[in-house]
């Protein structure tokens, strides 16, 4: 038997996102893992607490160390990888980890203190 196939348009408008989150905690300096199953929404939460969701309903609190998260300081604190980020079989790991993790340094940082504070992370 052979399905006739028709074609369907799909549209959407006013299209939002909730995700009803428990309220959670990661202490300083504490190793954190996100893990889930595939459209868990693992990414979405990521996206969210780090500023990159743009559309959408975002409700709730984001608190650093008891404060209200701010862009401009979590940014500086936290680092981000796509899923599907990149790299270049060119450069080494430590490479890899230096650029962004410099870019999150104090100027006044001389490249050799920059290199010494990557390597000790």
């Amino acid at each position: 038997m052979i399905l006739p196939f028709q074609p369907l348009a799909m549209t959407f408008k006013n299209v939002n996102y909730f995700a009803d989150m428990p309220k959670r905690s990661i202490q300083t300096g504490v190793f954190a893992a996100l893990v889930g199953l595939i459209v868990a929404g693992k990414t979405t939460l990521l996206d969210v607490l780090s500023a990159r969701k743009t559309g959408g309903y975002i409700e709730g609190d984001i608190k650093i160390s008891g404060y209200p998260k701010e862009h401009k300081t979590f940014a500086r604190i936290s680092g981000f990888v796509e899923q599907n980020d990149i790299h270049s079989p060119q450069v080494t790991v430590e490479e890899s980890l230096w650029f962004p993790y410099s870019l999150r340094l104090p100027k006044e940082m001389s490249k050799a203190q920059r290199s010494v504070s990557c390597i000790t992370l």
